[in-house]
Formats: structure tokens, sequence, C-alpha cells
């Protein structure tokens, strides 16, 4: 059958197809704003409807009854999971693009032209350079791309933002990307964004509180602190003048390049994406417990849980080998009855009141074993961990069976100095042939269609767009002699 799931928005959404559908309502808690009856039996409710060609959908819900008839002033988009049924077999259905609302803000039409045209290497600036897959044809657009202090240089946008918008072409009233990369309906006609102002910021910016805190502090004498020292302090209190990148809730999401030798914190919800078609999510992610309890013998048969059909086969990773056979030599407990309601984050739960850090991962695509989908790696000090290896030789903890994953694939580990689990890409002298990388939205963004957060791009850093790779670059300019820069202010007086 075919499954509407209905999603409130501020504008009106057309269907160009006609069939019969089965409707669930999923966005319960927005309707409970608006209508406490509005209750879960409601809820559940699947309501046959006749969808016309070309007809506004608010239009077709008119004749709902109860709760549902006071909401009519509202409209309606949607998206559509098709599942196999027997009876709809060879209908052709086609793929509806959910509008992302979010995008409204970067379509407002620029009163001042850019006019932005020349680059002065003399000065800080951001080479873009797009690597194309060979199986794309050239087009007359240019490969590199360079950013200053105003923008990207000779970009056409006609939208007014300050940011350096990506996507692919489109034809729009008002155009907003800088940078436009080949016809590719899996990217999003506005995909992702470069955040560079505070990267060429000059002047020197500190939040209010630590400024007030700064001018507060006093010498043993009741003087103010000396200018060397203040201006110290307020270097270190400085926002960061760093660039970032910035999913835009994109269809196929950006990702981001992982290094072999730069530490990337691994955090709940993350999705990691290596060789051709294999991804892995972080499903719990914790940090060592100093103050939990110490690890018994019930630990051992907490871990053994996990192992139940109901919870599903995890494979249980040890820092140390003899611990692993310590805990091969435990039994469950024989009387379990109490837990045959506990559902498995029930168990995390109780894992996390340990002194264990510990981390949960889930391989999906090719080249995983059956039963080997769900890995829990524990450390049980407070100090680094050994590295697990990812990759497609038989000595890695997770092997995958694959022509895409390099031998020496990806690693991770726990750091004590980070307090967080840390992934590296290949191994330590060499880098994974086709890269470690990560989403830039979590799961639940990328299901919501919401922007990702601002991740801090470095010199040499890589961005991910389906098979666009752009390589950013960082210059910090020549800087020049206070004397040259004299005669050049002299000149420009005269």
């Amino acid at each position: 059958m075919i499954i509407i799931i209905i999603q409130t928005t501020t504008t009106t959404t057309s269907i160009t197809f006609s069939r019969h559908f089965l409707i669930h309502f999923k966005n319960q808690s927005h309707f409970q704003r608006q209508d406490p009856s509005f209750n879960q039996t409601n809820f559940q409710t699947s309501i046959p409807l006749e969808i016309s060609e070309e007809d506004h959908f608010y239009r077709q819900v008119a004749f709902l009854r109860g709760p549902l008839i006071r909401m009519m002033k509202l409209c309606f988009t949607f998206k559509i999971k098709i599942d196999e049924n027997p009876h709809l077999q060879g209908q052709n259905f086609n793929k509806f693009r959910q509008k992302n609302s979010n995008l409204d803000k970067y379509m407002q039409k620029r009163t001042i032209p850019i006019q932005n045209e020349e680059l002065n290497k003399n000065e800080p600036y951001i080479k873009v350079t797009v690597l194309r897959n060979i199986n794309y044809p050239n087009t007359n657009h240019s490969n590199e791309y360079f950013i200053n202090q105003h923008g990207l240089i000779g970009s056409h946008k006609i939208a007014d933002s300050e940011d350096i918008l990506i996507g692919r072409s489109h034809r729009t009233d008002v155009y907003p990307n800088d940078i436009t990369l080949p016809e590719d309906r899996i990217i999003s006609r506005i995909h992702c964004k470069l955040v560079c102002k505070h990267y060429f910021r000059k002047e020197q910016k500190i939040k209010l509180i630590y400024k007030l805190a700064i001018q507060s502090i006093r010498t043993s004498s009741n003087s103010s602190l000396p200018k060397r020292a203040l201006s110290i302090i307020s270097q270190f209190l400085e926002c960061p003048r760093h660039a970032y990148v910035q999913d835009l809730g994109s269809l196929c999401g950006t990702l981001f390049k992982i290094q072999k030798h730069e530490p990337n914190i691994m955090k709940y919800d993350q999705k990691y994406s290596i060789g051709s078609d294999t991804n892995f999510n972080v499903q719990h992610c914790e940090s060592y417990n100093e103050k939990g309890i110490e690890i018994d013998d019930n630990f051992y048969r907490l871990l053994r849980k996990f192992n139940r059909p109901k919870v599903g086969k995890h494979e249980i990773h040890f820092n140390d080998q003899s611990i692993f056979q310590k805990f091969q030599r435990i039994n469950p407990q024989d009387d379990d009855s109490e837990d045959t309601k506990t559902r498995p984050e029930d168990f995390y739960y109780k894992l996390k009141e340990y002194k264990v850090a510990f981390i949960s991962i889930k391989f999906n695509g090719s080249g995983i074993d059956n039963g080997k989908h769900n890995n829990i790696f524990i450390h049980l000090e407070n100090s680094d961990s050994i590295e697990f290896q990812i990759g497609r030789g038989q000595e890695n903890n997770v092997k995958i069976n694959s022509n895409t994953i390099s031998r020496k694939q990806s690693r991770f580990k726990y750091s004590k100095s980070l307090k967080s689990w840390v992934i590296f890409d290949g191994s330590k002298d060499r880098d994974s042939a086709n890269g470690t990388w990560v989403f830039l939205s979590t799961t639940d963004q990328a299901e919501k269609k919401q922007e990702s957060d601002l991740i801090v791009l470095k010199n040499n850093a890589e961005i991910k767009i389906s098979e666009f790779i752009l390589k950013i670059e960082m210059f910090q300019g020549k800087k020049q002699s206070k004397i040259n820069q004299q005669l050049l202010n002299e000149l420009k007086g005269e």
C-alpha cells in the first residue's frame, strides 16, 4: 500500500497524479497542541481518500469528521512511502520531492548587485576545487572558485545571502547559488553552504559577558591590568576565526572526509559512509563513567542479554582479549523472566551505570555478514583504548567483504584526553582507497529535512556531494611590511 505521511506547512502543495491512498497522520503532537481531543485512537485511524489530478490536498480532506474538521484552514505537504503490495504491482508512481521550507530565507532578492570580480592574493582567500566523476561530461563553468571577504569572486547569484550557497542548476527568478554543480537530480537545488564571514573577520569579536569580566579584573593594587595582559586574555576569549560548512536539509546529504592523522569525535546518531554502498550509524556513544559501579559479574550478564532474539544479536568487542574470555565464561542467570518485557534501550541505560566507556554501531549495506550488523565496543579503563579496526582484512574487528572497502578502511578508539570516541581514516601510514566520510546531518536531522550543525573547515578539507568532491584550500595571503603599507596608504590619499 501507499502511505502518505502528513506534515503541516505554510504553503499549499498540488499533487500531479490520481490514485486511492491510505492516510496515516503522523504529526500527533502538532494536532494535540491545536486540539486536545485529538487522541491516539484518532491518530491511528486510516482513511481511504481519492486525490484528483492537480487538485489541492487541503480541499480533499474537507469531508473528514471529528477534531480534524477544525483543522481545515491548514495546508499540508507530504512524503510517500511505497510498500510492496501485489494489487499495486506493475503500476508506476512518481516520487515526491518534499519542499524544504527552511530554504525560503535564501530566496530573497538582492537589491544591490554583487561587484566582486578580482582576486587579491595579498589578502586571505579560500580556493574551492570541484573534482568531478569521470562519468559526468564536462561543462562550461569553471571547476575552481575563489572566495574573499566579499564573497565568491564572479558570483552570478541574485539572492541576498552573505554565505556561499552550493546546489544544482535549476530555473528560478531569484538564483541563489554561488557554486552550481552539473545537473544531478540527487543534488538538491540549494544543497549546502559555506560560512566564511568569521574567517575573513578583521576586527576582534568577544562575547559581551567576557568583555565585562575582563574590565572587572583588577591587580593587587586595585588598578586595571596592563594593555599587554588584556590583549592576551582577549585573544584567548575571541570567537574563533573559522570557516564552516552546513547541510541545508538536502536530499542525499553532504559528507565530510575523515583524515588519517586528525581525530574526528564520534557522536550519537551520526552516520558514516565507507566504500561504494556501506555505511554505519552510531546508536549509542558514552564516555567513561568515573562515578559508576565497579565491574562485576552482573555487568557481563547484562552484556550477554544483548544476544537475545528480542534485542537482536550484538557482537561484543573488548579492549583486552583476556576480558573477552572472562565474558565468555559468564552465563546469564537462569531466571530472566523480569526482563522479558525490557526494551534494548533499558539495557543500554543499565550499561551506562558502570565504570565503562562504550559505543554501539550498526553496519548496513554490502559485505556485512549475517548477524554481525550490531556491534558494541567496550573499554573498561579511564585511559586511551586500543584502536578497533574496520576493513576487508581478516585482522579487523569488523570485517567487511566488499571490493570497495580497503583492507584497513577505518579505525576508532576511546580518547581519555577528549573524553570521547574518535575515528580516523585508513591506517596510521596510509589513507583508505575511497575514504571514510561522515554525514553533516544526523539521522534525525536528515529525516526531518533540518539544517545540520556548523562543521569547522580546515585547510585541505574535502566535502562530498553525490559524486562530486569539493576540496577546500585556505590561504592567509602575503603580509605586507608596515613601510609598504604606509606608502600604499599615502598614495591612496593623494
